[in-house]
């Protein structure tokens, strides 16, 4: 998996962005913290196959969101490089879907828009509009997973590809359930949509209670005993599920980052 970093820098747009981890590296790392900005390395930076050979996958924007308005400016010429680039494979989330639709309400085959939210409302409020947008490829992230997510109703459409879970991470991290999980997992089942669980997160109940771990590693030895349906096993293998069957990749982030559209 490769980084494309045009921008960087956001603003706080719901409950899932209390704790930002790209907020809390920026403020400690860079000196106009988190206001978005651009990077200093040219755009075209992504059009050298030197540094983005044919194949690999494309994480775009890990430290800003891609659609936030302050960069409207700019997104058509981050569009037209894209569409330069056939040979790759772009994903994108966002928090921002009602921007995308305005402002880009087409995208090329080779991007994966990917919605983020992490509760019932902000799937109620952004799902709408991602399915308005006319993308090959569609995607939807529940991170951080603040409470249990009914998706059954666009996972019946079959617009979606894949859906990633994970809890918050961090000292201050919030509750996140087995049962959110499980029940997630139910449904993607249902409707034979990839799912993948990320992370538990530093706060983490099961059915019996809060789960107790000294550290990061030790959570995944303390859930390694449930159902690797739902779990990432170790940080270096990723599971990813369709239906009921596992696909596990010791050595390749990108399969489980970035799905074939049916």
């Amino acid at each position: 998996m490769k980084t494309w970093n045009p921008a960087r820098g956001c603003t706080k747009k719901s409950a899932g962005c209390l704790h930002c981890y790209a907020e809390q590296f920026a403020n400690r790392f860079w000196k106009d913290g988190f206001t978005p900005q651009l990077n200093s390395a040219p755009f075209t930076t992504i059009l050298s196959k030197k540094k983005y050979p044919a194949g690999v996958a494309v994480f775009v924007m890990s430290g800003a969101d891609f659609w936030h308005t302050a960069f409207d400016q700019y997104r058509q010429e981050w569009m037209s490089l894209i569409r330069q680039r056939p040979d790759l494979r772009f994903m994108i989330p966002t928090k921002r879907p009602e921007n995308a639709l305005a402002t880009t309400p087409e995208l090329p085959d080779n991007l994966e828009i990917n919605v983020t939210m992490e509760n019932q409302a902000m799937a109620n409020e952004r799902i709408p509009y991602l399915l308005k947008i006319k993308a090959k490829r569609k995607a939807i992230i529940v991170e951080p997973m603040l409470e249990a997510v009914d998706l059954s109703a666009i996972l019946s459409t079959g617009q979606i590809g894949s859906i990633t879970a994970g809890g918050e991470s961090g000292f201050s991290s919030r509750p996140c359930h087995l049962e959110w999980i499980e029940a997630l997992y139910e449904q993607c089942v249902k409707y034979n949509v990839n799912y993948t669980c990320k992370q538990c997160g530093g706060n983490f109940y099961d059915h019996q209670g809060r789960v107790k771990a000294k550290n990061h590693g030790d959570m995944w030895n303390v859930i390694r005993h449930y159902d690797k349906t739902l779990f990432v096993a170790t940080e270096l293998s990723f599971i990813g599920v369709t239906g009921d069957k596992i696909r596990e990749n010791p050595d390749d982030r990108q399969d489980t980052l970035f799905r074939e559209a049916k």
